[in-house]
């Protein structure tokens, strides 16, 4: 039973029956059947509807309101990798602080259902196709808001009163002096929640989509490029740590955003390549300083592992050596594959 939810929607079944309703009444288009996705989120319950005509659409309940620009932003940057979302119309639903969803359905199937099947060769296909996916959303303008809040938001960090943050101040006061040369880098629309969840792909790892869009934002480019650590990399035993393939997997994501970024816009990253590299460290920051309003989350699990982060070093900068430890790597590729 989904105790978050109204009685007449706290059970599978009334979700699915309420599901065909929708979708019949709003498309115009009779039903065949709904079923749950594979993996549900914390605030919303999801199902795939079939629809007479063998189409397939998605229909969401969200037990918090959902503005539906940021996947507007996306589509028009990203295409049908972002799927087209629209609210809808069901005062039964509302009155009781149920916000109902239409979602055009984007192929594939998450990282997070395929990890377990896939080998080193698929997760470096995905990082790659992460990479091109990254390149198309660069945005026009300048950077100078954007950095100011990224200021603000470190401020925000830095005045928090807590044990397991003040070994971290020198850092953060680090970054908020640093932080001014990220004018100097282009605007991104950067997704703010990217994980295992919201990345679809083919069964070679060919990114299809990329979903859930609510959190994002524009902002110097870098700042979400942070996820880098936590897409290569995993939490084993609540430690993260590389995958296996992960040095293949990070140099590929990188590799295959230069590649397929705009000329001017890779001239302006390459000359500012020190900006690029506080930029990545900022964002790193916020992926474990999750910042919701007036709210600061902290991921415990990844501030343990911040003093390994932040000696992290983009491949342009760092060369041949290591992610981390800025030494000489032998085996680009590990044997065997981490357990969790």
């Amino acid at each position: 039973m989904d105790s978050e939810f109204p009685e007449n929607l706290n059970t599978t079944e009334k979700q699915i029956t309420e599901a065909k309703l929708l979708i019949a009444d709003h498309l115009a288009i009779p039903v065949r059947e709904a079923k749950p996705v594979g993996i549900q989120g914390c605030f919303s319950k999801t199902y795939d509807v079939t629809l007479q005509d063998g189409r397939n659409v998605i229909v969401q309940f969200r037990i918090e309101p959902l503005d539906v620009g940021p996947f507007a932003t996306a589509h028009q940057l990203l295409g049908d990798q972002v799927p087209t979302i629209e609210a809808i119309e069901a005062p039964h639903l509302t009155q009781q602080k149920v916000w109902p969803f239409y979602m055009s359905k984007v192929p594939g199937a998450t990282w997070l259902e395929q990890e377990e099947q896939w080998q080193d060769e698929q997760q470096i296909t995905c990082m790659k196709s992460l990479g091109r996916l990254y390149a198309k959303c660069f945005m026009p303008g300048s950077s100078d808001e954007a950095v100011e809040k990224v200021i603000n938001q470190l401020r925000r960090i830095r005045a928090l009163d807590n044990e397991d943050v003040s070994p971290y101040y020198e850092l953060i006061d680090h970054l908020i002096r640093s932080a001014p040369q990220l004018q100097s880098l282009p605007l991104f629309y950067t997704h703010f929640d990217l994980n295992g969840m919201n990345i679809l792909s083919d069964k070679a790892g060919q990114i299809t989509g990329v979903v859930d869009w609510e959190l994002a934002s524009v902002q110097p480019f870098g700042i979400g490029c942070g996820y880098i650590h936590f897409l290569a990399g995993e939490i084993v035993n609540k430690q993260w740590q590389e995958r296996p393939a992960y040095d293949a997997m990070e140099r590929g994501f990188w590799a295959s955003l230069f590649e397929e970024t705009d000329v001017e816009i890779r001239r302006q990253l390459m000359s500012n390549l020190d900006a690029v590299q506080t930029s990545v460290l900022i964002g790193t920051l916020f992926r474990i300083f999750g910042l919701e309003g007036e709210k600061i989350m902290v991921a415990e699990r990844l501030l343990k592992s911040l003093p390994i982060l932040a000696k992290y070093r983009i491949p342009a900068l760092r060369g041949s050596a290591t992610a981390y430890s800025g030494e000489p790597r032998r085996n680009p590729l590990h044997a065997g594959r981490a357990t969790s």
